[in-house]
């Protein structure tokens, strides 16, 4: 698929969808154009009358009716959530959106890919800020100049049924600003280069390249995303400290397990770790 094809036509429908009237009007344009590799963006929450949105609580609050590649983008947050359930106000300005897929696969498998927004959003980068330093720190944040400039939130279904086979992988990236006193140096897009990416081409590139991403996993497996992951790793074959709780190690950052998982070299042998916070030792 040829992104340019479709870029004047996504703000085509942007701009019919904010003109209707009516909720129903507004889901019969949607229809009009819902083919192809475009069904993953007019399944988005343009506005707030459109059926898909979720104006309160979670993704998850409707994720088992939703289809695969239904897009819910919000303009801000004001209870954002993190890993470990850490809460921040998002403002206007940068990209947060979710997306919800269905894989057919186990649930241990399907949770590879976490890895995905970060490889779309170094594609976006590469894109719109060809010179930018971007690396990608694990378990799901992209940096930029080494300051972290998105961050990934995976949720999923018990996969008790097709109907709760699902997952939503929740991404905010800092285009226009970044948040002040962060435990990790934050930075935006804007910031770095000077360059504002609009947020709706941001949101359209970011998941025309994880529809590309995503259906490259389902036929290829996770070692092409794991290879590309690591090409831009943050901390690769450098000491690091892995914070896991209760307990911590200590060593050389050697790469990820055929699942994601962060393989240290600490004194007393190889560590996989599947959870934690991880810090570089300088």
């Amino acid at each position: 698929m040829v992104v340019e094809t479709y870029v004047p036509l996504f703000h085509e429908i942007l701009e019919r969808v904010h003109k209707a009237k009516t909720k129903d009007e507004k889901v019969e344009i949607l229809k009009q154009y819902n083919t192809d590799g475009l069904r993953w963006f007019l399944r988005a929450a343009f506005d707030p009358d459109v059926d898909w949105l979720l104006p309160e609580g979670s993704v998850p609050f409707r994720a088992n009716d939703a289809p695969e590649g239904t897009v819910v983008w919000a303009k801000a947050q004001t209870h954002g959530k993190g890993r470990m359930n850490r809460n921040w106000v998002s403002k206007p300005g940068n990209l947060y959106s979710s997306i919800i897929l269905r894989p057919s696969t186990s649930l241990a498998q399907a949770t590879q890919i976490a890895f995905l927004p970060a490889l779309a959003l170094g594609e976006v980068l590469a894109r719109f800020v060809p010179v930018s330093n971007y690396s990608f720190k694990w378990p799901n944040d992209v940096l930029l100049n080494k300051k972290k400039l998105s961050g990934t939130l995976l949720e999923s279904g018990d996969w008790s049924t097709n109907e709760s086979k699902w997952l939503v992988i929740g991404c905010g990236v800092n285009l226009a600003h970044s948040p002040t006193e962060t435990r990790f140096p934050a930075t935006s897009i804007f910031e770095e280069t000077k360059q504002l990416i609009p947020v709706k081409d941001a949101l359209f590139y970011y998941y025309q390249f994880v529809y590309e991403w995503y259906l490259r996993w389902s036929k290829e497996g996770f070692s092409s995303v794991r290879n590309a992951w690591l090409k831009h790793a943050h901390g690769l074959e450098e000491k690091m400290t892995a914070n896991c709780g209760q307990q911590s190690y200590t060593g050389r950052f050697i790469g990820l397990d055929n699942n994601g998982a962060l393989q240290i070299k600490t004194d007393i042998g190889l560590r996989t770790i599947r959870a934690a916070d991880v810090y570089l030792n300088h």
